[in-house]
């Protein structure tokens, strides 16, 4: 068995400028896994925080909610964006024809 067959694929959503940030986060991009494990409701989002170095956060697109960073000083705002994206995100995977469920 060769351990390829088991990789899956990924892709990302570019969600720069499509998603507002809020002057210290902007939003970037979120990677979701391809075939065969595109029914897996979970994203990576990426987004930078005071133009710095990009960090990276993992959301639950059924719940709609960010599962990491909860101490943080912006993790409020990023909840508070969190049902857009998952909207956002929704509508670029109909758009690609990628069965959601």
């Amino acid at each position: 068995m060769n351990i390829q067959d088991h990789m899956a694929e990924f892709y990302s959503v570019d969600l720069k400028g499509k998603i507002p940030g809020n002057g210290d986060v902007e939003f970037l991009e979120a990677v979701l896994p391809g075939p065969p494990y595109q029914y897996m409701p979970f994203a990576t989002v990426h987004y930078t925080v005071g133009c710095v170095t990009p960090e990276t956060n993992r959301l639950d697109l059924d719940k709609g909610v960010f599962l990491d960073e909860q101490g943080k000083p912006y993790y409020p705002f990023l909840q508070r964006s969190a049902p857009e994206i998952v909207r956002f995100i929704g509508k670029q995977r109909q758009e690609r024809g990628v069965s959601i469920y």
